[in-house]
């Protein structure tokens, strides 16, 4: 059997990554993504950004979830890959409402509602762990999530003036 550190040496790794870093079509997709970002977000990256990382917080605790649960499997990655390109559809469809129509809160309302989705799903994965989380408030969160909308009964006609 073969010691850990002389398989995976960091001097591996390190040539990896010089490789990866100087192939240019990578280089060239990456570029290219970032000019479409800017292009469609501007000066929302940053909200942009912070998306990101709450969406990436909780995909590492998802798979430290499923890894804990032995239930690893590589259908997450394609619901992942899902998530990101669902939430980014929502996200430049929010932005286009922001420029079409005078009133901009579409873009800040749905960056919001992804995080706020993105956090409950964080605490969820964190309690199922076994860490301490505020229960109380995971609770209410979870009822206002699957709380349907009750239609009224009877509603009142109308006023005529």
């Amino acid at each position: 059997m073969q010691n850990y550190t002389e398989t995976f040496s960091f001097q591996k790794i390190r040539e990896v990554f010089e490789n990866l870093i100087t192939y240019a079509p990578l280089k060239f997709v990456f570029s290219s993504l970032a000019v479409g970002l800017h292009l469609l977000f501007g000066a929302e990256l940053t909200t942009l950004g912070m998306l990101g990382i709450v969406v990436a917080v909780d995909t590492l605790t998802g798979v430290a979830k499923a890894a804990h649960k032995h239930e690893l499997s590589s259908q997450g990655i394609f619901r992942i890959m899902t998530k990101v390109l669902v939430y980014l559809s929502l996200l430049i469809a929010s932005r286009a409402a922001d420029r079409v129509f005078p009133v901009c809160f579409a873009f800040t309302a749905m960056s919001a509602f992804l995080a706020l989705t993105e956090l409950v799903s964080v605490m969820e994965n964190i309690a199922e762990l076994g860490w301490p989380v505020p229960t109380s408030l995971l609770n209410k969160l979870k009822v206002m999530q699957s709380k349907p909308e009750t239609p009224v009964a009877n509603p009142p006609p109308p006023v005529v003036r």
